[in-house]
């Protein structure tokens, strides 16, 4: 939201945040200057506040991010007609009575003239094969600053990489166990290598202490939550992303972005990103640290490949694409 509200300046914006900030997490809207309304941690409080907050507001165009249908709901009951859906997710529900509710309640709250946006041609394919049959959802790429994310003046090398890093949340499907099993195995082979662990979540001590138990301690550390994330890809040589499932991945394309190499996981939302250069791409299987000793070894093909891959990247990817797209979509919704 943030760089939108930057990158459109036509538009005069507010926002109203369902869950209130918890203590010490970073303020995104900290220097856009809007109007900022709150909600609840108790989602029928929240529920009451965003209705008469909409209620007020109910003739502007709502732009909303990932909500689940209760609060989807609460909008078009509210008598919203100018909405913006915008998905960014692959999973739903976590059982199959959770999974017969909410669908109940999304065909309740979906209005006809709602517009449907996705962050990947995959997010958009899961939402409407799995929670909704919606035509002409729209996809809408992530925008990443290419103008932020860009290489460090110094050359790259093309020897095997000494520093090898993580970025993200330490949350359960990031794969974090096989990551450090690879970067074991990867130290197997080249003893000088080290590895850097970026991102705070719910998996930290879990991290932490399979990095002990495999004792690693000496050579992959665990950094915590960094705001200036383009420093970490500038100091490092590569960067593994071994994610299970992703909606998008800004990771990786940030990452390739500033001229520092990937390999990702070969799951669909990574196939669509890095379509044309499938030598980012492993398996994800019994073989994987193999597979990424291999495509170390020949560490100049990836060097090469990156290089390719961030002119493709800076257009396909740019905030520039992503807001004429969009105006394109609230010039929809507002008819």
């Amino acid at each position: 939201m943030p760089e939108i509200i930057k990158g459109m300046p036509q538009y005069s914006f507010s926002s109203f945040v369902i869950r209130p900030p918890e203590k010490e997490q970073p303020d995104v809207f900290g220097d856009t200057n809007i109007k900022l309304e709150y909600g609840s941690k108790r989602t029928l409080n929240a529920v009451v506040k965003l209705f008469f907050h909409s209620r007020r507001n109910r003739n502007c165009i709502f732009h909303v991010f990932n909500i689940g249908p209760l609060f989807l709901l609460t909008l078009r009951l509210a008598g919203i007609r100018h909405l913006v859906y915008s998905v960014h997710g692959t999973k739903y529900w976590k059982s199959r009575r959770q999974k017969i509710l909410l669908k109940v309640l999304w065909h309740l709250a979906m209005h006809k003239k709602y517009i449907v946006t996705s962050n990947s041609a995959f997010s958009r394919s899961v939402f409407k094969d799995e929670v909704l049959p919606v035509d002409n959802i729209t996809v809408l790429y992530n925008p990443i600053d290419n103008k932020r994310f860009t290489p460090p003046q110094t050359i790259l090398k093309n020897s095997p990489p000494l520093k090898i890093i993580y970025c993200g949340r330490l949350d359960k499907g990031k794969n974090l166990d096989v990551w450090i099993n690879v970067a074991v195995k990867i130290r197997s082979y080249y003893s000088d290598t080290v590895f850097e662990i970026y991102g705070d979540g719910s998996e930290y001590n879990h991290v932490k202490q399979l990095i002990t138990e495999y004792g690693a301690d000496s050579y992959i550390s665990l950094k915590g939550y960094i705001q200036d994330t383009k420093t970490a890809y500038h100091e490092a040589d590569l960067m593994i992303f071994l994610s299970q499932y992703e909606s998008f991945g800004n990771v990786v394309v940030e990452s390739i972005l500033c001229g520092t190499p990937v390999l990702a996981g070969n799951i669909p939302s990574m196939r669509e990103i890095f379509a044309d250069f499938p030598e980012f791409l492993v398996d994800l299987n019994e073989e994987t640290g193999e597979n990424i000793v291999r495509k170390i070894e020949r560490f100049d093909v990836l060097v090469k490949a990156t290089d390719k891959a961030r002119e493709a990247f800076v257009t396909r990817f740019s905030p520039g694409s992503h807001f004429e797209k969009l105006g394109e979509v609230y010039k929809r919704a507002s008819e």
